[in-house]
């Protein structure tokens, strides 16, 4: 049949959440794009059954204007609770991550099973007049720059099971096609990592349970027969339990464990506490394999994301985490470059920050997923005389915690993270803390991160300190900024600025004699101040990346080496 022709901005293969994410994400910039899916929707929707989110991964979303929908869906989990022998196991388990959650104001999980957050983020999608098409697989692609437009990609799509084919001429093209990428495949791009002998069951559905707590949120059962079995209050009206296929237990069932006997494994894994299954949903039984793609970019033009790039178990829940974390670093980057915005380093930063991060996600699932399966990990072998595995699962828990959440990020010095002269208590690469303030004479505060959304806009935050000393300080940097050569001014289309002001303020006048820089904020205890490490006397200039990442730091008198900040990766 002869093929149909189109051009579009990205080519998305994959139309999983973190593929829907990111052609939703760019619409929001005014990127055009395509999502094909080769399974068809009712098909789709049963695999990838992840289910929890980490507070970074809320504030992603949240920066996406998705939180808000997510959370009329999932179930809050603000506790975690470890059993063994039918008895509460202190400070052990899962509750250990949320000591890690306190700096942000999503101090909890959201336990939402992954065809919820599909359909939220398809729907968002589609409401900028795109459609997802399902059905339809990736054969082939060639890159050409010779034509010289832009569209530098040709992807070759036919519907599956039939002899119906289409042509996508593209800009870049994306594979968030999951462990079995087709084209991680087509690039040629090897999978470095090993396969484990670690066998797991997850079930979902509706059960009833004599354990206490069981609607708290997440629980976990240290047990001989069946590892660190894992209890999940999902959404609607489900549950998820989680254990470990043991070698006795394969050797018993093989890869081909039926629904009978999976629910039959799962009474015995809750004991000493009843189980009572009232309905399956969904059931897998699955090897772990852990591995990264060699590399995240090929051809300059075609790109991996989630776990087309890297795959593991879901020990840590970090799968689902780690592609929204992948998908909302890319998006921003791509839609600049497109755009022009963007020098090549930037879009080429995508592969620099994510995958050593996927990397290091690696190395924790090797330890986590052993002693989740009862084995000492090869790292604490020296510990195993005077510990179990439940014990050394602790360990790396508290050792990971900041990382599993996301709110420890540390991404590496580069053209976006430079660390200069200027030092505040938060590094260039790490996430930026949410902060309270408050809008000028209002009663009630508001947070930082719900003032500086703006869809692939850099932030300028001007805290200026005690202005009864800064003042003289402000009216120079007001005029620096006022001049042509300016960052302000040749870079002004990817920036938005707030000022930060400490105390009270009846107006901006009064309080800097002068206008403000885009819109003023309250920091009435010097308490956002503080959180950064902004001394008071002096006051300071932070720069925020899109992805709410602190990218540089300066003094009032250094608006030059902002500009060469900016000059280092912008174009004007």
């Amino acid at each position: 049949m002869t093929a149909e022709m189109t051009c579009t901005d990205v080519f998305i293969c994959g139309g999983g959440p973190v593929g829907l994410l990111l052609a939703y994400s760019l619409a929001r910039q005014g990127i055009s794009s395509q999502v094909a899916e080769m399974y068809e929707r009712k098909v789709q929707e049963n695999f990838g059954r992840a289910t929890t989110m980490y507070p970074r991964t809320l504030e992603l979303l949240e920066r996406e204007d998705l939180f808000d929908q997510m959370a009329q869906i999932g179930f809050f989990a603000r506790n975690a609770t470890t059993y063994k022998d039918g008895h509460i196991v202190p400070g052990r388990g899962w509750q250990i991550l949320w000591k890690a959650m306190k700096d942000s104001f999503h101090p909890y999980v959201l336990n939402i099973r992954q065809k919820y957050s599909e359909q939220v983020f398809r729907e968002n999608y589609e409401a900028f007049g795109y459609q997802v098409h399902y059905g339809w697989e990736v054969v082939g692609y060639d890159v050409d720059t010779s034509i010289g437009d832009g569209y530098n990609v040709t992807v070759q799509t036919q519907r599956v099971g039939t002899d119906e084919q289409n042509t996508v001429r593209c800009k870049y093209l994306v594979g968030a096609d999951g462990g079995r990428s087709k084209i991680r495949r087509l690039s040629n791009i090897r999978m470095e990592g090993d396969t484990t002998a670690f066998n797991w069951v997850r079930m979902d559905g509706k059960y009833k349970t004599n354990m206490p707590f069981a609607d708290a949120g997440v629980a976990s059962i240290e047990t001989e027969s069946h590892g660190n079995v894992l209890w999940v209050r999902l959404d609607h009206d489900a549950y998820r339990i989680g254990y470990v296929l043991s070698p006795k237990l394969y050797e018993k069932y093989g890869d081909n464990i039926t629904e009978e006997q999976a629910k039959y494994e799962a009474i015995e894994a809750m004991k000493p506490f009843s189980l009572d299954i009232e309905r399956v949903d969904w059931m897998t039984c699955y090897g772990i394999g852990q591995r990264v793609a060699e590399k995240f970019f090929s051809d300059d033009y075609v790109l991996l994301a989630g776990d087309a790039g890297h795959t593991h178990s879901s020990g840590f829940a970090q799968g689902l985490n780690t592609g929204i974390h992948d998908s909302t670093n890319l998006a921003w980057k791509l839609a600049g470059t497109i755009k022009g915005r963007y020098q090549p380093a930037v879009l080429q930063s995508y592969k620099d920050e994510r995958r050593p991060s996927a990397q290091h996600l690696i190395e924790i699932d090797k330890a986590a997923s052993a002693a989740i399966s009862g084995v000492i990990p090869p790292r604490y072998k020296q510990l195993a005389a005077e510990t179990s595995p439940n014990q050394v699962l602790r360990t790396i828990l508290e050792e990971t915690a900041p990382f599993t959440v996301g709110l420890g990020i540390d991404y590496p010095d580069s053209i976006l993270n430079r660390p200069e002269q200027r030092k505040i208590m938060i590094s260039q690469g790490s996430r930026a803390p949410d902060v309270l303030l408050q809008k000028p004479g209002a009663l009630l505060r508001t947070r930082l991160y719900d003032v500086n959304k703006a869809p692939g806009l850099w932030t300028v935050l001007v805290f200026t300190g005690n202005t009864a000393t800064t003042k003289p300080a402000l009216a120079q940097l007001r005029e620096a900024l006022a001049l042509e050569s300016s960052f302000a001014k040749q870079f002004g289309h990817v920036l938005r600025f707030l000022t930060v002001i400490p105390g009270t303020a009846p107006s901006v006048w009064s309080a800097l004699g002068g206008p403000a820089f885009g819109k003023m904020f309250i920091d009435p205890g010097f308490e956002a101040h503080d959180r950064y490490g902004i001394p008071h006397e002096t006051g300071a200039i932070v720069v925020l990346r899109p992805d709410a990442v602190l990218g540089f730091v300066a003094d009032f008198g250094d608006v030059g080496e902002i500009n060469k900040y900016f000059a280092g990766f912008c174009n004007q």
